[in-house]
């Protein structure tokens, strides 16, 4: 006798209350992809921030240490020149050579750099985004898909 009731109360489900447990499932779903993606781009910034703070104090102190390594090497290799070429140093000394020669290393490997930065990476961001996003358009295809059958 009990069994007609429970069918009874499962029949007494409106189309109006699946309406609105879609429309609630619906939006806790997206509140919670919406908290995935938040975090996901919390976590990467706080990497960048990290990474960008510790790259501009590496790069200050090498281009200090780099600024005295270029010093060094152009009185030594003006040291090294003296005597070696008399027309020169007759007219503008040894050292704007070996300025002129770092000049050039330092024009190619910047060359070099800049072709290497303008390649694309192969390193993908918001990967479990993506995929969970993959997932829903999957999980959407098959409800509509049994909707229609």
């Amino acid at each position: 006798m009990q069994e007609p009731e429970i069918q009874n109360k499962q029949d007494t489900i409106s189309i109006k209350d699946t309406v609105m447990f879609l429309k609630d499932s619906g939006v806790d779903y997206l509140k919670v992809k919406a908290e995935l993606a938040s975090l996901e781009a919390k976590e990467a910034a706080q990497y960048g921030v990290r990474k960008a703070t510790i790259g501009a104090i590496g790069a200050f102190f090498g281009f200090i240490a780099y600024l005295l390594l270029l010093a060094t090497v152009i009185g030594a290799g003006s040291h090294y020149l003296e005597g070696k070429v008399p027309q020169a140093e007759k007219y503008i000394g040894t050292w704007p050579l070996v300025a002129l020669v770092l000049l050039i290393i330092h024009a190619l490997v910047a060359f070099i750099c800049l072709d290497k930065l303008k390649r694309k990476t192969n390193q993908e961001f918001f990967t479990l985004t993506k995929a969970e996003i993959e997932k829903d358009k999957l999980w959407l295809q098959e409800m509509k898909s049994n909707s229609e059958s």
